[in-house]
Formats: C-alpha cells, structure tokens, sequence
C-alpha cells in the first residue's frame, strides 16, 4: 500500500493538492492587498500635491485598477480548482456565442465605463463641486465618480448614485468658484406708488450688514464710495417695479441662510417705511339683486 503524501491530500479537487492550493490563494491574495496598498498611497501623495482635479481623475483610475487587480487575483486562485478549469476550457469552445451573450448583457455597463472614463479625463466637474442637474432638478456635492456611476451628497445628506452615462449627456450647472464665493441674484416687486430711492436704500442697507455677505469691493472702490451692494430697478412689470440685486456669500449653504434673512428683513422694514411689495388680487363682482 503506498504512502499518501499530505501534499496530495484534495489533489484530485485541486491541482497539485489542497495545502498547495491554499498556498497559492494566500500568496495571490496577499499580493492583491500589497497592490491596492500601493495604489492607495500613490494615489494619495498625488492628491495631496495636486487638489482635487488629480483627485477626480484619480478617483476613477484607482477604482478601475483595484477592480482589475482583484479579478485576476480570483481567476487566478479558481484556475486552482481542477473542476472550475474544466468548466473554463468546455466553454471556450463556444466562444463566439458566449461574446454575443456578453456583449449585449454589458452594453450598458460598458457604455457607463466609457462615460466614466470621458468624465475622469475632460473633467467637466471634479470631485467636491456642487453641481446641479436642471433636467433632473438635482443638486448635490460630486463625492465620487466610479466606473459605473457617479455619487452625489445632497443638502439632506442622502445620497444620490447616478449612472455616468446620465452625467456624460446632462446639462450640469456647476457652482464651484476659484474665488470660493457663491452669487445669488435676488429680486422684489414693489408697487407703483412706492418710493424707489427709498426702497433702494433700505435693500442695500439689509443686505450688507447681512454676517453672510460678502463684500467684494476693492479697497479703491470703497475710497471711492462704490456701493456694496447695487440695487437696479430692473422691469416695470404689470403691477410691481421688479428691483434686483446681488448677494455674494462665501458658499451656497451660507447663501440659504442669508437670503432668508434678507427677505425677513425686507418685509419688516418695508412695513416700518409704507413700502407695499406688490401681489395679484382678484376682485369678484356680486351679481346684482333683482
């Protein structure tokens, strides 16, 4: 009776034994983890040299390599696996089928990689910019851009994954300024018989002592006496004059809360100077009594 080598244990399962097996799938497992540590590392002292446009590109990369690192890794631990290599081979020789089946089961996903791959290198927006998508009404902060789909953070703190097929053809407004400031055009009719220098010159007043606004003069054009804020009357329109004016903040969230404060302003103090803010009415005629 012959002697079973423990390294022959499973052999008949897995090529060249079961300890053997074992051993390869830890070494191909740990040389996967090394890997992605690596790509983590460059990825980050790129980043941290370069901002956030490095960031956006490399993003994607990072996440189609690690998906490519851990695929080899597993094909390459089943090969092991004496069945699974049968089965492997018994399917090569359908191979054109197989392609066709394939192809269109992935068309959508590879036409989302693509996308992803055209976002991460003409980089229309990068990951952090606050975007808005008009035709969808969405507005969120671009949290990451995989191959497959993008990741949005909105102001309710709930998270939007979007295909990157949707990203690559939408209309995007994206509010992410070099100067990091955010630009709200704001308005208010009043009405005809309302005192326009007046109202003007209380809009400014709210407005500027507003904690959120922001004062964007040059130092020359305070000496010089340029307003902080210009208020232009802007349409006479059929039952108001519609006057229109800028508030600059350092960032959207900041513009919300500073807005709101103005209108709550604007209301009180056009109530203390007789100023009307003009709104549609509707008269019903009573029919007359027989």
């Amino acid at each position: 009776m012959e002697e079973t080598s423990i390294f022959d244990i499973g052999s008949g399962m897995f090529e060249g034994g079961l300890i053997y097996f074992l051993i390869r799938a830890g070494v191909s497992w740990l040389i996967a983890k090394m890997l992605i540590r690596l790509l983590d590392r460059v990825s980050n002292d790129v980043v941290s040299r370069h901002g956030k446009k490095a960031a956006t590109s490399l993003k994607f990369t990072h996440n189609v390599m690690s998906a490519i690192i851990y695929a080899i890794t597993v094909f390459t631990i089943l090969a092991g696996i004496t069945p699974l290599a049968k089965i492997g081979n018994t399917a090569l020789g359908a191979t054109s089928v197989l392609t066709v089946v394939v192809g269109l089961a992935a068309q959508e996903t590879f036409g989302n990689f693509i996308a992803g791959f055209s976002l991460a290198l003409t980089q229309p927006f990068q990951v952090g910019d606050l975007i808005t998508l008009p035709e969808y009404t969405i507005t969120g902060t671009v949290m990451e851009i995989t191959s497959r789909h993008t990741v949005l953070r909105t102001f309710e703190n709930s998270t939007l994954i979007i295909p990157n097929s949707v990203m690559n053809t939408a209309i995007i407004e994206d509010k992410a300024f070099d100067d990091e400031s955010y630009i709200k055009w704001m308005s208010v009719g009043i009405a005809y018989d309302s005192d326009v220098d007046l109202a003007k010159s209380i809009i400014s007043d709210v407005v500027s002592r507003q904690p959120g606004f922001t004062d964007t003069r040059s130092e020359q054009e305070k000496l010089d006496g340029v307003p902080a804020v210009v208020v232009r009357l802007d349409e006479f329109e059929a039952s108001d004059l519609l006057m229109k004016f800028k508030v600059v903040s350092n960032s959207i969230v900041e513009s919300l809360t500073t807005c709101s404060n103005i209108r709550q302003e604007l209301l009180k103090e056009f109530a203390k100077n007789n100023i009307s803010i003009a709104f549609p009415t509707v008269t019903i005629d009573q029919p007359a009594k027989e």
